[in-house]
């Protein structure tokens, strides 16, 4: 659990302020940690479902972690009973069909998100960014977890206060 809460709080540090965070919250940024929880929490706290590697600083604190998942989806229960009605259904019909439906095309890939081992998360303290924290967790990640009969995919998100992108690509390891 500190672990998880750790990582929670980096998240949130480093998406308050996206759009899509302001949708997919309902703009209630106050559950933001909450988001980040039902992201998070269900990934870090299911081992052999997930892998999490994470980067520290000299004095022990977490200046970086991913989250690798296998296909499925996390529990959404609490950060949906905290929307209005209106965004339980927007994040209903985004998270449910529109998201899947963009990766698939992005991807190419048929159902991308149950074919696919999906980098959930992948945050760096922006202190750190552009320092190679994230690129030594995907080496990491990628020696110890890949297989090369699978496609990888990973999403990069960087902090409001470096860059206001997110950057997707498909890897298909030979």
């Amino acid at each position: 659990e500190p672990l998880t809460e750790e990582a929670v709080q980096l998240f949130t540090s480093l998406v308050v302020g996206y759009p899509c965070m302001m949708a997919l919250t309902g703009g209630a940024w106050s559950i933001l940690p909450d988001f980040g929880r039902a992201t998070v929490r269900s990934l870090v706290l299911c081992p052999g479902a997930s892998h999490m590697f994470t980067a520290r600083d000299e004095t022990g604190s977490l200046v970086g972690f991913a989250l690798f998942s296998l296909p499925g989806e996390p529990s959404m229960y609490v950060l949906m009973s905290k929307l209005s009605p209106e965004g339980r259904q927007y994040f209903a019909e985004v998270r449910r069909k529109d998201i899947p439906r963009s990766k698939d095309k992005l991807f190419g890939i048929e159902a991308a998100e149950r074919n696919t081992y999906w980098c959930s998360r992948a945050m760096v303290r922006a202190d750190y960014q552009g320092k190679g924290v994230a690129k030594a967790m995907f080496e990491i990640a990628f020696g110890e977890v890949c297989n090369p009969y699978l496609t990888y995919t990973y999403r990069v998100a960087y902090g409001p206060d470096t860059h206001a992108e997110s950057t997707q690509r498909r890897l298909e390891l030979q």
